[in-house]
């Protein structure tokens, strides 16, 4: 009785309870959930935004380039080959490759945070060398050098912010940065469209990409670290405020339990991989689970590039251009528009829906629009020019022409809906000591793919025609699909750790839905138990089992009830679930168990009890010891929590903030889209031809691919914030350099310089947005974080529709000089972030960690529950993957195979599925629909719109439909835009210009809806915390690597093959349904610490809340008695409240087997297919 008597005033203290409002030890998840521990704010929203605004520059950069590549010719004295648009339109995703690669080091070492500021100061100095670019080489310098900021950022970004972010936040919060991204490619080419006829006008397009990275830049000293980086540096009390922060309704003690356990977790992580080599820690990335989850974070980055959607936002402007519009970069916003709307519904959706879930519907899609797109341009008019090639009629419009549009924009809203945001979730795949390299090598991925893509697009068409090439994408979209079928589990509303366990023996499709199903299974008993006792003083679920109740039911006074009537009423505006308040139920109790299955031989040394991997053999020996929080002073960690921002408001802040990073490499892709056909920079650079255009573009996903490989590294050493600096004032350089560039060498330096930093903020903002970041809305932040690079883009193409009115360089240069802008913002607003709680605590930096923990789970208990137990649990994961040997690359591949493949197949794909296709070659592809001039500009300008407003639906999607859905969805909807564009194309008709902008700007939206953000939240979100930066930068290495790939190809194959290229990103998108559909599993609401339950391939320590301020061991022994006495406590293992794990149970196998064949494959898309929620047993059997 001593004992638990004991046991009652430990969690009565967690919780931060009076003693006359004590609660026996059955009722602990009552007071959680009366306490709303887990309720965040507008802070975290406010955090996410910051961090997003990284992600705007990504946009910009893709969506300034399409309304560059129709005037810069003019200023350059000479007209673009397309080997000349090739290379200034791949070298952001070269130079975003290289910084993606090699955003690993300095996110681990010197913080998240400082990354971001890095690829903000990047990107100014490249939008500064653009603008001032005079020749084809030193605008591909100046590409380079943006590219590295957008690989730094595009790296960093999510990785932040899903280290930030809650379990059920954490999909939304990294698709926030998609949203960004897409509203920096609508900018990007409304401004494009602007200054289309002003000669030298493409410069204010590019130097307009430094503003969000100055914004960025500055607002980062608001911004606390990622908490797990801060726990990596042992500055737990920084974890706890930055947890005070995020959840303002928490109690202190909760949120320093919660910094204690991401400390702890670290700890762990650490001692397993003290003194281990960078080989050795490859080789742990590339074995076993890390593998897996590695590989399905590069195959999601894969595909959003591979899926033909940058075509559109490259070459936007030079199809409708070619399609017959007079206008091509005001066309192209179309683009931009649709992508930012979907990308905005799938902010609101990630989370709800769940990745898989909306890959699944949106990839498809995307297919089918790449076929559409392609039908299109095979049908457009065609003439045959004096070379004796057949090619668009400009002059001869069709009902085609409007066909292509329409497929376009399908194309785009589909993507924007899955495949533009659900691969920037990657971070959430890899594990704390690889998450950071995962994300780099998933990010570099994505580059490139986009390389690959921007720099073969033209090149593409001259072999294939454009029909030829969307078809091409449209198959390479269908394998994605596949893979996503296969390979892809949903991981919304489980932690990072949590993620870290469900790729053990497989890739975790059917061990993340059994871990969701189980945690909603005990929270729906939780539940009913409360109101047993609430209504009757009888414990219901006792009764129900038959069980006598061990405990009398509890006394409630007058002023017990009316406080916990005020703690109900402490709800969540941006919450997806809204408790119903009768008879003092309110927030959903916290899930306190796992299946059966899941959990494993116990660990003794764990506080009560802990998780195993499905395969324990090894592990369940580790003893990690007890893990407890630290006790912190609540003073300001950083200058936001100065200014009481915390809680979800910080949340918010450092999302949208952070998003800068990827906000930079849209601005980048898309400024370089309409300086690349304006007349200045054409004549200025000498009529560069298509293989210099391809250099000048993919040469940043060079830059890219290296820095983002190495980002990883360097993330997990130095920390996720000096990462996003030193991204920031990479990109910063190389945008200054392209804006000052007087001839082609000197812009391929500065794209290439650009692209180091594109590469650092690529890979470490995603991984820094998925550690801050709640499971619960995690892919909300996510795709508010992705819409910060659709936003880069949009701004860079109005700046150059805006700039083309200018008749001398400053058309071209104005638009460069605001990379290096928004870079600086970027880079001085970085020391604004909390370090990343998860990377504090692997760094044994528990105070601090405790601290950003605290700010980011701010409430008005000063007791901190929330943060103490999201402490606990990071810090009991961190020291248990230290237990289990070292970090390297190969133990990740090795462990998390599957996840890694995850990530970098999902930045493959994103940029296979056509979208750099559209975003650095937008002007191109109008010019080929028949828009012309300034009108290619123009419908650049009003894609890029339609791309940003397309991420905003995945805010609200991502974290209730989930992450699989938005990408199936999205790349249905892309393959089909894209094959109606290459069909408009192909039958020229009158209508094809029309066609084409509208099957432009469809495409963006679903590009921007899905495969935009996603593959940025994915690797951060899916990796745990020791191999999250690494993760995701192979992740973000893949991106760009695909990235430069594309940019490369584009024009070659446009040129060549024309309307077949579409039809060639259609297949990819096909293939990425398929992908997603088979392969990616569901992270919707796991908490980043609980994804090792999710996937299986790896221990998951799950500690628990039943601990006091003491540190004396008798009481330890005292809660571990307590708790093993007592039959009628559930374990707890989730610290996430997402709806998902609420929901009642689903039909049973047999029910289904019953089912029409619809609603069977209606469970398959979803990711239920063979198991019912709430099952508690044979989880092995189930895994998928």
């Amino acid at each position: 009785m001593e004992r638990d008597s004991d046991s009652v005033a430990t969690r009565d203290s967690v919780l931060g309870l009076k003693p006359d409002t004590a609660i026996p030890a059955s009722h602990f998840s009552i007071a959680l959930a009366s306490q709303g521990m887990e309720s965040v704010g507008w802070t975290m929203w406010v955090l996410a935004f910051i961090a997003a605004l990284s992600g705007s520059l990504f946009g910009y950069d893709t969506g300034y380039i399409s309304s560059v590549l129709v005037s810069i010719g003019d200023d350059f004295g000479h007209t673009l080959s397309h080997m000349e648009e090739q290379y200034i339109t791949s070298a952001t995703s070269l130079g975003a490759l290289v910084a993606a690669l090699c955003a690993v080091f300095p996110s681990d070492l010197l913080g998240r945070k400082f990354v971001i500021a890095v690829a903000n100061v990047i990107f100014i100095v490249g939008a500064i060398v653009q603008a001032a670019s005079h020749t084809v080489a030193q605008m591909i310098i100046g590409r380079i050098i943006v590219g590295l900021g957008v690989g730094f950022a595009s790296m960093i970004v999510p990785l932040w912010i899903g280290e930030l972010a809650p379990a059920h936040l954490r999909g939304r919060l990294v698709t926030l940065n998609v949203v960004f991204l897409t509203l920096g490619q609508l900018v990007a080419t409304a401004i494009g469209a602007a200054f289309q006829d002003v000669k030298g006008g493409w410069r204010y397009t590019v130097s307009g990409g430094a503003i969000p990275a100055i914004v960025s830049l500055v607002s980062m000293a608001w911004l606390p670290e990622s908490p797990r980086f801060d726990s990596y540096k042992g500055r737990v009390d920084r974890v706890t405020r930055t947890f005070q922060r995020i959840f303002p309704h928490a109690s202190e003690s909760y949120c320093r339990m919660r910094a204690q356990e991401v400390a702890d977790n670290i700890k762990a992580a650490r001692a397993s991989s003290a003194n281990l080599t960078f080989a050795t820690r490859v080789r742990r990335l590339l074995t076993g689970p890390n593998l897996r989850a590695l590989a399905i974070a590069c195959g999601l980055q894969a595909l959003q590039q591979l899926s033909g959607f940058n075509t559109l936002m490259y070459y936007s402007a030079k199809i409708f251009q070619s399609v017959g519009f007079d206008q091509p970069i005001a066309v192209s916003l179309i683009i931009g528009g649709t992508n930012f709307i979907a990308t905005c519904i799938a902010l609101k959706y990630i989370d709800m829906v769940g990745r898989r879930r909306a890959m699944l519907y949106t990839v498809p899609l995307m297919t089918a629009s790449l076929v559409f797109i392609s039908i299109s341009f095979y049908y457009l008019p065609q003439r045959m020019d004096s070379g004796g090639k057949m090619i668009p009629d400009i002059h001869r419009h069709n009902a085609w022409s409007y066909l292509l549009i329409v497929a376009i924009v399908l194309y785009v809203l589909f993507y924007g809906l899955g495949t533009g945001n659900v691969p920037w979730q990657q971070g959430e795949l890899f594990a704390n000591d690889t998450r950071a390299l995962g994300t780099s090598l998933a990010t570099a991925t994505n580059w490139s793919c986009n390389l690959a893509i921007g720099a073969t697009y033209l090149s593409l068409t001259d072999a294939i025609t454009q029909s030829g090439a969307f078809g091409f994408y449209a198959g390479l979209c269908a394998l994605g699909f596949i893979g996503i079928v296969f390979c892809f589990p949903d991981t919304r509303s489980l932690s990072l750790e949590e993620v870290q366990t469900i790729f053990q023996d497989s890739w975790g499709i059917r061990a993340a839905d059994k871990l969701r199903a189980h945690k909603a299974a005990v929270a729906r008993d939780v539940r009913a138990r409360d109101e047993g006792v609430i209504e009757s003083g009888i414990d219901a679920v006792a009764t129900a089992h038959n069980i006598p109740p061990s405990y009398p039911a509890p006394t409630r006074t007058a002023s017990c009830a009316a406080e916990q009537m005020r703690a109900s009423s402490l709800s969540d505006p941006l919450d997806d679930w809204k408790p119903t308040r009768s008879n003092l139920a309110s927030i959903p109790a916290l899930p306190l168990a796992l299946p059966s299955g899941i959990n494993g031989p116990p660990m003794p040394s764990l506080r009560r009890s802990s998780t195993e991997p499905y395969n324990a053999r090894e592990s369940a020996s580790i003893d990690v010891g007890i893990v407890r929080p630290p006790r912190i002073v609540r003073d300001a960690t950083n200058p936001l929590s100065q200014l009481g921002i915390r809680g979800d408001s910080l949340m918010l802040f450092v999302t949208c903030f952070a998003s800068i990073g990827v906000f930079l490499f849209g601005y980048d892709q898309g400024v370089m889209s309409g300086i690349l056909t304006h007349p200045a920079f054409k004549s200025y650079f000498g009529n560069p031809t298509a293989t210099e255009i391809g250099t000048m573009v993919a040469i940043l996903e060079v830059g890219a691919l290296i820095t983002s490989l190495a980002a990883g590294v360097v993330a997990d050493r130095y920390g996720r914030l000096k990462v996003i600096l030193w991204g920031a004032l990479i990109f910063s350089l190389g945008g200054a350099i392209q804006t000052c560039a007087t001839g082609y060498t000197a812009m391929v330096i500065g794209r290439i310089i650009s692209g180091f930093g594109v590469g650092f903020l690529s890979m470490i903002v995603p991984t820094y947005q998925s550690e801050v970041s709640p499971a619960e809305n995690r892919g909300k932040l996510a795709c508010i974080e992705f819409t910060g690079n659709i936003i880069g883009y949009m701004a860079s193409v109005w700046f150059d529709y805006s700039c083309s009115f200018f008749t001398g360089n400053l058309a071209w240069r104005v638009p460069l000089l605001m990379q290096p802008v928004i870079g600086l913002v970027l880079a001085f607003g970085s020391v604004l972030l909390p370090e990343s709680p998860r990377w504090l605590l692997d760094q044994d930096r528990d105070v601090e960690g405790m601290k950003v923990l605290a700010d980011l789970h701010e409430t008005n208990d000063p007791r901190l529950v929330a943060a103490r137990l999201e402490f606990s649990e990071i810090k009991s994961n961190v020291l248990h993957m230290r237990a289990q040997g070292d970090r390297s690359y190969l133990t990740m591949w090795r462990r998390f195979g599957r996840r890694t493949l995850i990530g970098m197949s999902s930045q493959a794909f994103a940029q296979l599925n056509g979208i750099n296709v559209i975003s650095y070659y937008a002007p191109l592809v109008f010019e080929s629909a028949g828009w012309r001039g300034r009108d290619a500009l123009l419908m650049t300008g009003l894609n890029a719109i339609i791309y940003v407003l397309s991420t905003i639906p995945t805010w609200f999607l991502v974290d209730s439909w989930g992450r699989r859905p938005i990408l199936l969805s999205g790349a249905i909807l892309c393959a089909i835009t894209l094959g109606l564009c290459g069909m408009f194309l192909r039958m020229d008709r009158s209508y094809t210009p029309q066609a084409v902008v509208v099957c432009v700007v469809a495409f963006n939206a679903a590009f921007g809806y899905s495969w935009g953000p996603i593959p940025w939240a994915w690797t951060p979100e899916i990796m745990p915390l020791a191999f999250r930066a690494k993760g995701a930068s192979l992740s973000t290495a893949t991106n760009w690597l695909f990235n430069w790939i594309v940019g490369q190809l584009t024009p070659i194959l446009q040129e060549r093959i024309k309307w077949r290229l579409y039809i060639l990103h259609a297949v990819f998108c096909l293939c990425s349904f398929v992908l997603v559909y088979f392969f990616y599993p569901e992270t919707q609401g796991v908490p980043l610490e609980e994804m090792d339950a999710l996937f299986g391939d790896a221990a998951s320590p799950v500690p628990q809340g039943d601990f006091d301020d003491d540190d004396d061991e008798e009481n330890d022994a005292h809660s571990i008695h307590s708790h093993e006495s007592d039959p009628v406590i559930p374990r707890r293992t989730s610290i996430s409240r997402h709806p998902r794990f609420t929901a009642p149970f689903p039909p049973s196998r047999e029910q289904r087997r019953q089912q029409p064949f619809f609603q069977s494959f209606y469970g398959a898309i979803t990711g239920n297919r063979d198991t019912g929620r709430g099952e508690y047993s044979t989880v092995t059997d189930g895994i998928a």
